[in-house]
């Protein structure tokens, strides 16, 4: 460095418009401090922490600049991984998602087959109706709305805006429901929900969130039944509100929590599934949805019949 500029360390990776905003803030007489990705004279990357503020002398000019760094690539290193991870939880749900999107597309297309199938017999025969070419076509036109429909709920999932908005609680609960029914159904498991409340329930959230929590809930359920094999399973969902306090709770019969796991079991990267089904990160993700972003709480008690995770918001 010495007797060099100083971007010799740069790294082609930083954005340009992150040095430009450093110089501006300089030349008011500001310091300046960020992360910086720079690199070793061996090439490799490295991020630190920067402080930088300008030197003056005794006639008030300008004569350097001071500079605190300190090394954070190891914490940048463990950022990256969370990020990862978190990609990889959403990418097991969206799995779970096409998966469902099959079983619901198989009845309405079986349905499609089998229609045009009579119709093409039934005119080889010389035997169709304008009456059953009537009812045949409603029932094909029918079936494409469902798939239509499965679709756009899907698509407006995927898509969900991040922006805080008001949200109906029992249109995000309802879009959980149209999802995973399917997937459950198809599982032998049964779903019943209790949705005690006098109306719409409508809480700021961005999109998706509380629907994220809930899938995780659902499927770590399904999971367990799995793993325990349980027999006749079945998963509750109930939504009650107390006064100004909505209780959101998802009940399964797979047989409770054990107590030395209950205390771990929202702890980051920390799961009870084989490695190559679970990040430990689902419930850790939810709790933080939950806390951070709705200002609620997120807690599991054991029942007689299994594991009740519970949502409190505040109205």
């Amino acid at each position: 460095l010495i007797g060099s500029s100083h971007n010799i360390v740069r790294h082609p990776d930083m954005p340009a418009k992150t040095y430009k905003e450093l110089w501006e803030t300089l030349k008011q007489g500001k310091s300046w401090d960020g992360e910086i990705l720079n690199r070793t004279k061996e090439g490799d990357p490295f991020w630190s922490y920067t402080m930088i503020s300008p030197h003056y002398d005794e006639h008030n000019t300008l004569i350097g600049y001071f500079s605190t760094r300190v090394n954070i690539t190891s914490e940048k290193e463990v950022q990256m991984q969370d990020r990862l991870l978190k990609e990889q939880e959403k990418l097991a749900i969206l799995g779970q998602m096409f998966e469902n999107i099959v079983h619901q597309w198989r009845q309405p297309l079986s349905v499609i087959t089998a229609t045009t199938n009579s119709l093409r017999v039934s005119s080889q025969l010389g035997s169709l109706t304008p009456s059953q070419v009537e009812e045949s076509t409603n029932g094909i036109e029918k079936s494409i709305h469902y798939l239509i429909d499965t679709i756009t709920t899907f698509k407006n999932y995927i898509q969900g805006s991040q922006k805080l908005l008001s949200y109906p609680i029992q249109d995000e609960i309802q879009k959980v429901l149209t999802i995973m029914e399917p997937m459950l159904k198809v599982r032998g498991i049964s779903l019943s929900t209790n949705l005690d409340t006098a109306g719409t329930l409508n809480f700021t959230m961005r999109s998706n969130e509380l629907a994220q929590v809930l899938m995780v809930l659902f499927s770590n359920a399904k999971d367990v039944f799995e793993e325990k094999q349980t027999q006749e399973p079945w998963i509750r969902l109930e939504l009650l509100q107390q006064g100004q306090k909505i209780l959101l709770s998802v009940e399964d019969n797979a047989g409770g929590i054990p107590k030395k796991v209950l205390p771990r079991l929202f702890t980051k990267y920390f799961t009870t599934k084989d490695e190559h089904k679970g990040t430990g990160l689902g419930l850790h993700m939810s709790k933080e949805i939950i806390e951070k972003s709705f200002g609620g709480k997120l807690y599991v008690q054991n029942t007689e019949n299994g594991a009740k995770f519970i949502i409190e918001l505040n109205l």
